[in-house]
């Protein structure tokens, strides 16, 4: 089943994937004996042919790969992994033949390295031809050397978050983390504050492994309490509540392929304070599990986020907790505290959702340079517990030839595309309406969202027909 695990830690999105690597070598064969599927062959650089020592060479991609779900994929002949020798060279074995997997039709093989652009492919293992032969050649990275300054130039000590976001929306996984992970994947890349034996330190980071392209960079400063909460308590936040400010950002980046590009991240004044208050959960008696979910705040750019506010409770791994998360310039767990405070954000429009993790509620607002806005989202009734609605899948993309479609046939395309997992409807009086696109390839999370922006519609999952999210007009 596809899923997005949502980070219950300050503003990682992916922190929770973040574990250790065997350096070396694949399992013991005698765990995959039954499988005798093979991939050898050869990494070379694309440029010079020079074979790519101590690449990362992985078998298997799935959305519950991580940690000891290893050992069952590796049993099941889904799952190897390896490292190239100094000659480039690779073979992975214990490989499961496609036809003998009702699931499996290809393999998710890529590979990995900190100088190059991660290698993705398919590759089919067949009682005819149980072993595949690959020459890869790796596409030398971009990467994105990052500095916090003030107004002279000068590295500024302090703890930041720093995030970097791909313009054209591809999606791609920041290294440090499980590679076999890429299923959560997406298209920004957060770096949140860290110490170093308890100090702040100079704010230089260096984002590695990019597709070269147009990014965009933001850093938000962070300030520590002046006690540091004991670690008795899971939840509680070193963070001074109302210790957040946008720094500064820089709208464009060009990076280029095989070179490192230098950028310095310059004060912002705007004036503006945002005060985040929690909303009160109306019938929360009647869920005392929620009292064990520690409580967020969510800050996005993105209007159309808003869609995805539901008084249902949601799984910790339900993607559209995911989706908010990604999206979020800001996000972080409030420590119980009823408000947060953050100054400085630029003007414009956002999207703020806080509450309990696994049920908050939206509010959109305007801010003014130089005016203080306090915003809390609405109540939050509870009404049920959301169904297994596999929304994961609304990353995949589709592809729109022509410049209108009537929702109804949107609605097809995105059921094909998402194999009905889940199923996407409209109700009847929207069906046959209208909808001016741009031709192009979208993920259908983006054309949702879009559709709430432009029409206030709203999305639900269907009460009659299990995996089907409906697209309603609101009242």
């Amino acid at each position: 089943m596809h899923k997005a695990r949502i980070a219950l830690t300050v503003i990682l999105p992916f922190s929770i994937l973040n574990g250790s690597l065997a350096s070396t070598g694949v399992a013991p064969a005698t765990e995959t004996a039954e499988h005798p599927g093979r991939i050898r062959g050869m990494v070379r650089s694309a440029v010079d042919h020079q074979p790519v020592a101590d690449a990362y060479v992985g078998v298997g991609d799935f959305w519950d790969s991580g940690g000891s779900n290893h050992s069952r994929h590796r049993k099941n002949g889904l799952y190897a992994k390896t490292k190239t020798d100094a000659q480039g060279r690779f073979e992975v074995d214990g490989l499961v033949f496609s036809e003998a997997h009702p699931d499996w039709d290809l393999h998710t093989f890529f590979v990995t390295h900190p100088d190059f652009i991660r290698h993705d492919q398919k590759v089919k293992i067949s009682e005819n031809d149980p072993v595949a032969e690959l020459e890869i050649l790796l596409q030398p990275a971009a990467k994105i050397k990052a500095t916090v300054v003030n107004e002279k130039g000068t590295p500024l000590t302090g703890l930041w978050l720093l995030r970097l976001e791909a313009l054209d929306g591809h999606r791609f996984l920041a290294p440090g983390g499980d590679p076999h992970l890429f299923a959560f994947a997406n298209s920004t890349w957060t770096q949140g504050p860290m110490t170093r034996r308890g100090k702040m330190y100079f704010p230089i980071f260096t984002f590695s492994q990019l597709k070269p392209g147009e990014y965009r960079l933001d850093a938000v400063r962070f300030q520590m309490k002046t006690i540091i909460p004991t670690q008795t308590d899971q939840y509680a936040m070193p963070w001074d509540p109302t210790g957040f400010a946008f720094h500064g950002g820089i709208a464009k980046i060009v990076a280029i392929v095989g070179r490192t590009t230098e950028v310095k991240i310059r004060p912002q004044n705007h004036g503006t304070t945002l005060q985040v208050k929690m909303p009160l959960v109306a019938n929360q008696q009647e869920f005392p599990e929620l009292k064990n979910i520690p409580a967020l705040v969510s800050l996005s750019r993105n209007p159309g986020l808003k869609v995805w506010d539901s008084d249902r409770v949601y799984s910790l791994e339900d993607a559209r907790l995911g989706r908010i998360q990604e999206q979020a310039l800001f996000f972080t767990m409030t420590g119980g505290v009823d408000s947060i405070t953050i100054r400085n954000l630029p003007p414009g429009a956002y999207t703020i959702f806080a509450g309990p993790a696994m049920l908050m509620n939206a509010a959109k607002i305007e801010l003014n340079a130089n005016k203080t806005i306090i915003a809390q989202p609405p109540p939050i009734r509870i009404q049920k517990k959301a169904g297994r609605v596999n929304t994961g899948q609304l990353r995949y993309r589709v592809q729109l030839k022509t410049s209108q479609y009537s929702l109804r046939e949107l609605c097809r395309l995105f059921t094909k595309q998402t194999q009905s997992r889940p199923r996407i409807m409209a109700e009847p009086v929207l069906a046959d309406q209208k909808i001016e696109v741009q031709p192009g390839s979208y993920e259908i999370w983006d054309l949702l969202e879009q559709f709430h922006v432009e029409n206030d519609w709203k999305i639900t999952e269907s009460e009659q027909e299990k995996q089907t999210l409906v697209i309603l007009s609101s009242p």
